[in-house]
């Protein structure tokens, strides 16, 4: 899978989907079964050097050379049917569900 400059990733409950933190800031959320690229939130100014998922297992928190951590919930985004259909990188056409990132609260 093709992402930024990846410093810190974690794998989401239901083993799915993985995020990722890169050095430039950024937190991007894969699909893994179809190796694609759902979801691309800028986090934080400087690099995400780490990330986890909350013990509710309900969201993430994430830290950032820009001296903040944030925390992040994570929502299943209501899609009509049964998901988002993408094209992955092979052409294939698939349906997958998509998680929504909210940010609730970060420390500076």
């Amino acid at each position: 899978m093709e992402c930024g400059y990846a410093i810190c990733s974690v794998f989401l409950p239901g083993d799915r989907h993985v995020v990722v933190g890169t050095k430039g800031g950024t937190l991007e959320l894969f699909d893994l079964p179809s190796a694609t690229l759902l979801q691309s939130v800028q986090a934080h100014s400087g690099p995400v050097w780490g990330i986890d998922v909350r013990p509710d297992k309900a969201g993430l928190v994430t830290g950032s050379a820009d001296k903040d951590v944030k925390f992040w919930d994570i929502r299943m985004r209501d899609v009509a049917g049964e998901g988002s259909k993408i094209t992955t990188r092979l052409g294939e056409e698939r349906v997958v569900s998509v998680h929504e990132f909210i940010e609730c609260t970060y420390f500076g």
